[in-house]
């Protein structure tokens, strides 16, 4: 059995015979050309993607008090290739004693809201807005 680089030596001499050098060098160049436009393509197809959160991403917040979660969610907007993937977004939280009617009292502490896709072929992206809650006012 011949080694792969006696195979390899074997193809390499049989292109030069066969097809020549220059035939070579513009395989080489197409493929080149190729790879070029095949990055130049994807950066033109996802030059208006994102992922953004509208909004403040820090918010202030009385201990003491009661909140809607509802009221502290942002707006967002996920841009894939063009296409709106807003629907594809997870919004979790990890704010303390939320009712399902979505009111709680704020305790003092920093939380997050987490908005996260898959979208994107690079892996999960997250957003997080930061939930700081201090003491109420002294009177």
């Amino acid at each position: 059995m011949a080694s792969s680089k006696t195979i390899a030596r074997r193809g390499a001499n049989m292109a030069k015979k066969y097809i020549g050098i220059g035939g070579i060098i513009l395989v080489i160049l197409a493929l080149a050309l190729g790879a070029a436009g095949g990055f130049l393509a994807r950066d033109m197809l996802t030059k208006n993607d994102g992922f953004t959160l509208e909004g403040a991403t820090v918010l202030h917040l009385e201990a003491g008090k009661t909140y809607q979660y509802a009221d502290l969610l942002s707006d967002y907007k996920v841009t894939v290739y063009g296409q709106d993937c807003s629907d594809q977004v997870t919004v979790s939280h990890n704010i303390p004693g939320v009712q399902p009617t979505g009111s709680f009292v704020a305790v003092e502490g920093t939380y997050y809201i987490a908005y996260t896709t898959d979208a994107f072929m690079g892996g999960p992206v997250r957003r997080v807005v930061e939930i700081r809650v201090e003491g109420g006012s002294e009177a």
